[in-house]
């Protein structure tokens, strides 16, 4: 039993599968818990995505999740039904949302509009704010679910004085903190994240010796809606007539490898897990990540007018890119982040 989840409460619980092992795992742990558990599944592309092509998908045209270890996408027809093969074996109902109007719309078009603009998005971060975390939580408060859970590596931790902090999983390879910066205390207060004390290999176990069909089943690695990680794939089938312009200004720039490292970077559209609360309102030191796998980074995070905010890194960073998040911690501790828009020395 995951001690983090020891309540002599019985909770309702709405929880996310996606039909993979971490969220179907998360979901047997509440139900064995005594939990009244309620799975659902978002339905946010159909296998006839234009992008996707079928051997994309785990194990296709057959109902056995692909094998442990191959690099695969989620969300499919697939994982609908392992999703559901879990449900019925742990005996707890499942259900299925169609949300692929309010994907293409809030996530896919986001990422091929500023793809296009030069940048690069990160799906995953559009995806939890506004879906996951937004919809689908007033759906868990909707059908009176005292919490929506999800299989994200991360952990919660409620203080004395009822605020909630956000913090790093104890399997740190795994985190997924750094793609939740935008969870603020309402959020924080009605969600729970059963696999942040456990190891990947512990969940992967732990499903084996409950008999779970996904047990076995892939990591999944690829962005769901970008197949094999071929975002030109994507950008032909979403938007074919813009590929067809300003081909003349296309260019390539290059130099040498220090050319990439910059000290400073500015970015907009900040977050704070602190909200409504408070929101800091003058310059702090924190641990910046610049991207998921990035260690993180000692910097001076400070307000600017209009919105926008500086980083000032205590060293330089390579590789910072415009669109991808840049995300704040205290310690273990996610305080937020922000989008990034453009760097300098």
């Amino acid at each position: 039993m995951n001690p983090a989840l020891a309540t002599s409460k019985r909770l309702k619980v709405l929880v996310a599968m996606s039909g993979g092992v971490d969220s179907s795992y998360a979901a047997a742990l509440l139900a064995g818990q005594g939990h009244e558990v309620l799975g659902v599944t978002l339905r946010v592309w159909q296998d006839s995505n234009p992008a996707f092509a079928k051997d994309a998908c785990a194990a296709p045209g057959t109902d056995k999740p692909a094998a442990a270890g191959r690099s695969r996408s989620c969300c499919g027809a697939q994982d609908m039904r392992d999703a559901g093969a879990v449900a019925r074996a742990q005996g707890f109902p499942h259900y299925v949302l169609d949300y692929e109007d309010r994907f293409r719309e809030e996530v896919i078009d986001g990422f091929v509009s500023e793809y296009l603009a030069g940048r690069t998005p990160n799906p995953c971060v559009a995806c939890n704010d506004k879906l996951k975390f937004g919809p689908l939580l007033q759906s868990a408060q909707g059908l009176d679910c005292d919490r929506l859970a999800t299989g994200h590596y991360a952990r919660l931790v409620e203080d004395p004085d009822g605020r909630h902090r956000l913090l790093k999983a104890r399997d740190r390879f795994k985190d997924q903190t750094y793609f939740l910066f935008r969870l603020k205390q309402p959020q924080l207060a009605r969600l729970l994240f059963p696999l942040g004390e456990l190891e990947k290999a512990e969940v992967r176990k732990g499903s084996e010796g409950l008999g779970l069909p996904t047990a076995g089943k892939a990591e999944s690695m690829d962005i769901c809606f970008v197949p094999r990680g071929d975002y030109g794939q994507v950008l032909k089938a979403y938007a074919p007539q813009v590929l067809k312009l300003d081909r003349t200004r296309n260019a390539v720039v290059v130099g040498p490898e220090s050319g990439l490292l910059a000290r400073q970077a500015w970015g907009g559209d900040a977050s704070f897990t602190s909200e409504p609360v408070r929101r800091p309102e003058s310059p702090f030191r924190c641990t910046v990540k610049i991207r998921s796998s990035h260690p993180g980074a000692e910097a001076v995070v400070a307000p600017l007018a209009g919105g926008r905010w500086s980083i000032f890194f205590d060293e330089p960073q390579r590789a910072i890119t415009p669109g991808q998040a840049a995300v704040f911690y205290d310690g273990d501790e996610c305080i937020g982040g922000l989008t990034l828009d453009e760097s300098g020395s």
